[in-house]
């Protein structure tokens, strides 16, 4: 029963996914990468569509229960083409590339699913927290239901270097996923006043903090190799990177 609704959900959408529908004002500036899966064909995990990071990074897709996996293609589709029904709790995970010196300070992550008889993916971003929701309609069905977009934003407080994204099907009625796309936002490891080079100003910066609280404002990120404390190492690690620019 389960397979059967969502191939009859696909056959009465006869519509194209949109585009991604509120894209952050920062795409494409320095210090940013745009990630983006169309999933045209059943490779998996699956390499990037558009990839402007720094690394390879792959979409693992682990199906759930009741999953019919991936569908190439409907005539009546009307050009929506490779969708992946990831059933009862299936996931699609994804980690960041690493970028060093470079970590990374948001994400904004964006799912296109089918809302029927299947329903809105949960989006989870490792060590990230979750500052903002938009659901966007992007194609009303005939039939009922519709083509939506989730976009989650999400901000790190102590930054990350690689960090996890993942996908994942409603365990109670299955999700069904046509598109994935992830903006991230860069700062560079010891720019502490992210004007995006490293220069004798942050290590003054740096200087000025030895032995200081590292819970205490915005002193984390004096502590550059993330050891929970504000040294000569930090110092050390600051002075290596002297000429560093954001990417």
């Amino acid at each position: 029963m389960y397979r059967f609704l969502i191939v009859a959900a696909c056959i009465a959408s006869g519509a194209a996914m949109a585009a991604s529908p509120t894209p952050p004002a920062w795409r494409g500036t320095r210090g940013t990468s745009y990630l983006q899966w169309a999933f045209g064909t059943a490779t998996n995990p699956a390499a990037p569509d558009t990839n402007t990071s720094s690394g390879n990074p792959v979409a693992a897709v682990i199906p759930g229960p009741f999953s019919t996996g991936w569908i190439d293609t409907i005539d009546v589709l009307g050009g929506a083409q490779g969708i992946w029904d990831l059933g009862s709790g299936g996931t699609i995970t994804i980690q960041l590339p690493g970028a060093r010196p470079m970590e990374y300070s948001e994400v904004w992550v964006q799912a296109s699913y089918l809302q029927d008889m299947t329903v809105t993916p949960e989006i989870y971003v490792s060590g990230a927290e979750l500052t903002g929701t938009v659901i966007t309609t992007l194609a009303t069905l005939p039939a009922g239901g519709s083509w939506r977009a989730i976009q989650t934003q999400w901000t790190f407080p102590h930054r990350a270097e690689q960090p996890t994204v993942t996908v994942k099907g409603s365990v109670e009625w299955g999700s069904v996923i046509d598109e994935v796309s992830i903006d991230s936002r860069l700062e560079l490891a010891g720019d502490l006043n992210t004007d995006c080079v490293i220069n004798l100003l942050d290590l003054i910066m740096v200087r000025n903090l030895l032995g200081a609280d590292v819970s205490s404002g915005t002193n984390w990120k004096a502590d550059v190799n993330r050891d929970g404390y504000i040294n000569i190492l930090d110092l050390l690690r600051v002075r290596n990177l002297l000429s560093s620019i954001c990417k």
